[in-house]
């Protein structure tokens, strides 16, 4: 079976996942072709490994060349006429959230081009499904590739249903099915869109490659200096909740607790989250690492005690099981997807979103219990496993696509 993968802005930093995806789907023995709207932003470009080869191998819809736009658009208009003008009529059918109503139609109707390009390839391919990793415009390029060439399309959604510009009902109802990253996205799915029938979505876990997020060699290391070195990764923006996690680290240090907090990532808050660590004189307490590479980043966990992400809320949060794969542990907040991945007590520790004094607090403990910490952190791992693993979710995705069941052995 050919499969075409359709990503945004393919290959950004918060993208593993997607590789992870298509590495593990190409082992079940898919022929799996990327497909991509546009490359990043530098400052988005990934710096994992996967990021050149996965760049050089991808199928980009934009920018094409004015004659390569035109010339496709003429033989999308020419051979398949009734689809054709179907696309035209999404542009005034599809009740997007952008407004003036004009300029939402404008907006699709600038993705004809580039459909017409995607349906061109892949019915030079041969390729039997589209698969879109998300329900933004990308959903609506795949409703226009199936109009021009018949090719069927599935949605994964990793986010709010309501995030992801209007239109879900129309874009979901097109797709032969739907994929929903968490439990709360599938009750969601069920609220805002009733009559697409329940066999047409299905909880998808995403997961995490377990060969790499591994504990430390020879154990996590123990230091007799009291010091508690913490680990945040995301990207810098006010979501993240990055300045509940620098007021809680002031908290400890003025309770006289030692702590080494580092932050990776970067974003348009990272001047604000600097100067705030200034101002909570947390001196050389605090260490913004930038964006790094994956292998960086699993260095970084090795060293740590502690993993820390405060989101206000995520949707699901595949730091959190990268970190607990490496039975770290790991406090999350207990909002959004968060509590289906961490269970608090049990495999991490849950505090409320923007509650600063509930985080110092859990900190605090976390110093000074080394043996709760590897407990948790054993326990984390093992829900990873069993839960969380990327070629679970690959085999699960396999079983979608072709209707073939693959045995868990051939998927270990």
């Amino acid at each position: 079976m050919k499969v075409a993968h359709l990503i945004p802005e393919w290959p950004a930093h918060s993208q593993v996942w997607f590789w992870r995806e298509i590495c593990c789907l190409r082992q079940l023995g898919l022929d799996v072709t990327i497909f991509s709207t546009r490359r990043p932003r530098a400052q988005d470009r990934a710096r994992h490994a996967f990021a050149e080869p996965g760049e050089k191998e991808t199928i980009y819809l934009w920018p094409l060349a004015w004659w390569t736009l035109a010339w496709v658009t003429l033989l999308g208009m020419v051979r398949q006429p009734m689809g054709f003008m179907r696309c035209l009529g999404l542009a005034f059918s599809l009740d997007l959230e952008r407004r003036p109503r004009w300029a939402g139609a404008l907006g699709v109707l600038g993705l004809l081009g580039p459909a017409c390009y995607l349906a061109r390839q892949i019915r030079r391919r041969g390729i039997d499904h589209i698969h879109c990793h998300s329900a933004a415009q990308c959903t609506i390029l795949c409703m226009m590739a199936r109009q021009l060439c018949g090719t069927p399309f599935s949605v994964i959604v990793n986010a709010n249903l309501d995030w992801w510009g209007g239109a879900m009902r129309k874009k979901l109802g097109d797709a032969a099915f739907t994929l929903l990253v968490t439990h709360w996205m599938v009750r969601q799915m069920e609220q805002m869109c009733p009559e697409i029938p329940h066999d047409r979505y299905f909880l998808g876990r995403v997961g995490v490659d377990v060969d790499k997020w591994t504990p430390p060699p020879g154990g996590r290391p123990e230091r007799g200096d009291g010091e508690l070195r913490i680990l945040s990764v995301g990207r810098l923006v006010a979501s993240k909740g990055h300045d509940v996690l620098l007021r809680a680290v002031a908290l400890l240090r003025q309770s006289g607790q030692k702590v080494k907090l580092l932050i990776g990532g970067d974003g348009p808050e990272r001047a604000a989250l600097q100067e705030l660590a200034g101002q909570l004189q947390l001196g050389d307490a605090v260490t913004f690492l930038g964006p790094l590479a994956e292998d960086a980043y699993l260095q970084r966990m090795h060293q740590a005690d502690v993993f820390v992400l405060a989101s206000h809320a995520e949707p699901m949060g595949v730091v959190y099981m990268e970190a607990m794969a490496t039975e770290i542990a790991t406090v999350g907040t207990n909002a959004g997807g968060v509590p289906e991945i961490i269970r608090d007590g049990c495999n991490g520790v849950l505090v409320p979103p923007g509650d600063a004094a509930a985080l110092a607090k859990a900190l605090a403990r976390l110093a000074t219990d080394a043996a709760w910490r590897r407990t948790l952190g054993r326990a984390a791992r093992q829900t990873i496993l069993e839960e969380f693993d990327s070629r679970l979710w690959a085999a699960a995705l396999y079983q979608r696509l072709t209707g073939k069941r693959k045995d868990d052995k051939m998927t270990r």
